[in-house]
C-alpha cells in the first residue's frame, strides 16, 4: 500500500512538472511569435498633377509590417480625384460652352519590399484599380439641349508593378522613400499603360 501511494505521489509530481513545462513552452512560443507593434510601418503619399485645363489629386495611405530587417510587406489604398474642362460647340445653339468632367478612382494593392543592400530595395506590388472610363470613345450630345454629355462606366483594371528604390533615414524611425516602377501587365485602359511610375513619400517604422 505504501508503495502504491509513493508511486501515485511521484506520478502526480511528474504530471505537474510536465504540465508546467508545457505551459512555459507555450508561453515561450507565444511571446516569440506574437505581434510586435514596433514593427508596424505607417506612411503614404499625396500629391497633385496638372493636365490641360484640369488637375488630378491623389492620396495613398499605406500600412505594413517589418517581418525582418530585409523583408517588409503591407497594403496600399489610393483615392484619385480627376477634373478636366472640355470646350465644345453646342449642337443646337452653336455657342461655345465648357463641360467639366469629374471622376473618382480607387485602388488597392499588396506590396512587398526586399532590401538587398540598405538603403536600396526591390519592390513588387500587385493590385486592382477601379476606374471610371468612357463607354464610347467620344462624348455625345443631348438631342434636346445640344449640350455635351458623358457615357461612362466603372471597370476593374489589374496591375503588377515591379521596380526598385531607396529609403533615406530621417531620425530614429522615419524615412523618405523614393522608388520607380513599371506595370508589367500593360492593360491599355490602365492608368500605368506605357508610363514609368515614380513615387515618393514618408514612412515610419522602416528601421
Amino acid at each position: 500500500m505504501k508503495t502504491f501511494f509513493s508511486f501515485f505521489f511521484f506520478l502526480s509530481l511528474s504530471i505537474q512538472a510536465i504540465g508546467k513545462l508545457q505551459i512555459e513552452t507555450s508561453r515561450y512560443y507565444y511571446y516569440r511569435r506574437t505581434f510586435d507593434p514596433s514593427n508596424l510601418i505607417l506612411g503614404g503619399n499625396m500629391g497633385m498633377n496638372f493636365v490641360k485645363q484640369g488637375y488630378q489629386l491623389y492620396v495613398s495611405p499605406t500600412i505594413g509590417y517589418r517581418f525582418t530587417n530585409s523583408f517588409h510587406m503591407g497594403t496600399n489604398l489610393s483615392y484619385v480625384f480627376y477634373q478636366q474642362k472640355f470646350d465644345y460647340t453646342n449642337s443646337r445653339t452653336l455657342e461655345q460652352e465648357t463641360y467639366r468632367y469629374r471622376a473618382s478612382h480607387y485602388s488597392s494593392s499588396l506590396w512587398m519590399r526586399y532590401f538587398l543592400l540598405r538603403p536600396f530595395f526591390l519592390h513588387t506590388e500587385p493590385g486592382v484599380n477601379f476606374y471610371k472610363v468612357f463607354d464610347t470613345p467620344d462624348f455625345k450630345y443631348n438631342h434636346t439641349t445640344g449640350e455635351l454629355e458623358e457615357q461612362t462606366l466603372r471597370i476593374a483594371i489589374p496591375s503588377l508593378l515591379v521596380g526598385a528604390g531607396f529609403a533615406i533615414p530621417l531620425g530614429e524611425s522615419a524615412a523618405l522613400v523614393i522608388y520607380g516602377m513599371y506595370d508589367v501587365v500593360q492593360n491599355p485602359q490602365s492608368p500605368y499603360f506605357g508610363l514609368p511610375i515614380i513615387r515618393g513619400g514618408f514612412a515610419f517604422g522602416m528601421f
